[in-house]
């Protein structure tokens, strides 16, 4: 578990025009320490009101890509008061610094394609809010029932998907859609955040006022050994030549990771 801290400039409106920014954060010079009104706090990298998108998506989640590709499951959550910039950092739409979930889906894809046997991606994408959990990407269910203890594969539903995509603690099967592209992958988000639920307050305008979970999921296969020359002609059954056929076929080994975002 790494914790890191953005503090995200001030606006305008922060900004009082007589007696100027009444700045009450101090940055230590380690990029790991920050001070509010004289107490010090300690996190695993603090990024200063400077910092981009990319800044975080190299030192945050940058490292996280190689072990989801593995198979392993790495969570980004974003956290903080309404207005602190969650939504830039992570779906920033702006071409020169986007934000880290298009990043981290764009390694991801470009590591799958290149990769020499087959692979997958897949997203689901659901938003709690009231006690209720929505699957963006299926507009038919309106709300998805939680049944505690009970899991179930993710994409079989009847919108379709795919039941290789691990399993959820929401019993109504969400839907789990194929990525092939980027661009692909930016109009279905597009699409789907259109259903989230805002609303304006007083330090936000489009203040989120659910939760949303995207995850990621990446499916890969890969050769782990090969061994002799598969007989031309299909042998019988169970014979000894059917055997070591079998056996000389390359052992393929298939991994399934999941980068979730909250």
């Amino acid at each position: 578990l790494r914790v890191f801290l953005r503090v995200r400039p001030a606006h305008v409106a922060e900004i009082d025009p007589r007696l100027g920014l009444n700045n009450i954060i101090a940055l230590g010079g380690d990029n790991t320490t920050v001070a509010v009104s004289g107490k010090q706090y300690d996190f695993d990298r603090v990024y200063g009101p400077m910092s981009n998108n990319q800044d975080v998506f190299a030192t945050a989640l940058q490292p996280c890509i190689a072990r989801v590709l593995q198979g392993y499951t790495a969570t980004f959550m974003c956290y903080g008061h309404t207005g602190t910039g969650k939504t830039h950092t992570m779906s920033s739409k702006f071409a020169k610094d986007p934000g880290v979930l298009f990043s981290a889906v764009k390694q991801l894809l470009s590591e799958l394609l290149a990769a020499s046997m087959g692979s997958e991606m897949r997203v689901s994408y659901v938003q709690l809010y009231r006690d209720n959990v929505q699957d963006l990407l299926n507009e038919t269910v309106p709300f998805l029932k939680i049944q505690r203890g009970a899991t179930a594969p993710v994409g079989g539903g009847s919108a379709g998907g795919s039941a290789w995509c691990d399993t959820t603690p929401v019993p109504d099967t969400t839907v789990s859609v194929p990525i092939t592209s980027m661009a692909h992958f930016g109009a279905l988000y597009e699409a789907a955040d259109k259903h989230r639920v805002v609303a304006e307050t007083k330090m936000n305008k489009q203040s989120s006022r659910g939760h949303s979970i995207l995850t990621v999921y990446v499916r890969r296969t890969a050769a782990t050994a090969t061994g002799g020359t598969t007989a031309q002609s299909a042998p019988s059954p169970g014979s000894p030549s059917s055997r070591l056929a079998a056996l000389s076929q390359p052992a393929q080994r298939t991994t399934i990771g999941r980068f979730v975002f909250v």
